[in-house]
């Protein structure tokens, strides 16, 4: 019966697809992922500093007892906290790395929406 006429509700959905999320929600989602790399971050980072201390205080405790096994143990501490002292700032600069990107994003896609309010007239930007 409708051969001829067109379906509004499958143009519809296929303009849903091919745009999935509007701007405003990619600003939203890149925020929460900007969140998510920064928390995950801070909780790696903690874990290693904790290892960095706890480490530490066990080899100024090892280097005071004065044994040479003690001494030994305390140098295999010492390589431990230069291993995971690179761990961390490897981690440091992968996450500002991948924040730095994710904001730059979301920056371009704030500037696409303020030109385009502006170009429509429905506010306007006040420039300093």
């Amino acid at each position: 019966m409708n051969e001829g006429k067109k379906d509004p509700n499958k143009e519809e959905k296929s303009e849903k697809e091919e745009y999935p999320l509007s701007p405003a929600d990619w600003i939203v989602f890149l925020g929460g992922e900007i969140s998510d790399r920064r928390m995950r971050f801070l909780m790696g980072a903690t874990i290693i500093l904790t290892g960095m201390f706890v480490s530490l205080g066990s080899t100024v405790t090892l280097m005071i007892s004065g044994t040479i096994k003690s001494i030994i143990a305390s140098y295999i501490l010492v390589v431990f906290v230069i291993f995971l002292s690179a761990l961390f700032f490897r981690e440091y600069y992968r996450a500002k790395r991948e924040i730095r990107h994710l904001e730059e994003i979301r920056e371009d896609i704030l500037k696409r929406c303020e030109k385009l309010c502006e170009d429509a007239g429905i506010f306007k930007h006040k420039k300093d």
